[in-house]
């Protein structure tokens, strides 16, 4: 799922925070890598406190999959020293290349790291991105799944954007997409507009995810109300009540 104003930002601030659902996560990165750094024909280099490290990653059509490839690894396994080593170590870092960084927001946020570390952080970032103004070709992505954002005073350095929801239209062309994928051809055409807003209030891979496990679950002559029994459990799951559309006949 592309979030169009990423490259804009990068363009003229160097660094993006980037708030998205964690289902997403996968489809976000896919689309920095093959659309932002292969535009600007850079390398994009992840870092989250599973890698220990930088990993170069590069996605691959035929497998569906990231290749990845060790950058760097790092000595520390604490949470905050090894974020300020990753901060540390794209701030000194040469070569050109996209440094995403996931979930440094929420190691920033109260009762995760005292307010010492929380100051180390913010000194660390705001030298990266300073850094980074007078470097060529050096960008930085705060990816943020958990949903905390960043502190207040670091929103005029590095703006914050949110991966929307589709709208009606983008749903409707979605479905058109991925039913047949699915194996529901016979309802490739058309996409009725109660199809759609069955699934309307999701993100994209939910509404994939949604269409996959209607399909395997045989429930397909009840694909509306399958898909709306779906949307249903999702915002229970989030702790969301859902209010059904009034009888009005």
């Amino acid at each position: 799922m592309e979030i169009p104003e990423i490259d804009k930002l990068l363009d003229c601030y160097r660094a993006v925070s980037v708030g998205l659902p964690l289902v997403e996560r996968q489809s976000v990165l896919r689309s920095i890598e093959r659309q932002i750094a292969a535009s600007l024909e850079l390398p994009v280099y992840l870092w989250n406190l599973a890698t220990n490290g930088y990993n170069l990653i590069k996605w691959n059509q035929r497998k569906q999959q990231f290749d990845l490839s060790t950058l760097v690894k790092f000595d520390e396994l604490s949470p905050f020293r090894q974020a300020t080593d990753a901060l540390a170590f794209c701030h000194d870092w040469t070569e050109e290349g996209i440094f995403i960084l996931e979930n440094l927001q929420s190691l920033m946020s109260q009762g995760v790291t005292g307010f010492q570390e929380q100051e180390v952080l913010k000194c660390w970032l705001i030298n990266t991105v300073d850094q980074f103004g007078v470097s060529e070709n050096k960008y930085l992505i705060l990816l943020d799944t958990f949903e905390v954002g960043l502190p207040r005073a670091l929103n005029g350095i590095i703006p914050s954007v949110y991966q929307s929801l589709p709208g009606l239209e983008e749903v409707i062309e979605l479905l058109k997409e991925i039913l047949p994928a699915a194996g529901l051809h016979q309802h490739r055409e058309p996409i009725e507009q109660e199809l759609a807003l069955a699934v309307s209030g999701l993100s994209a891979s939910e509404i994939k995810i949604g269409v996959r496990m209607v399909a395997r679950w045989g429930q397909a002559d009840n694909l509306a109300d399958a898909l709306l029994d779906y949307k249903i459990r999702r915002l229970q799951g989030l702790g969301l009540d859902f209010i059904p559309k009034p009888d009005v006949s």
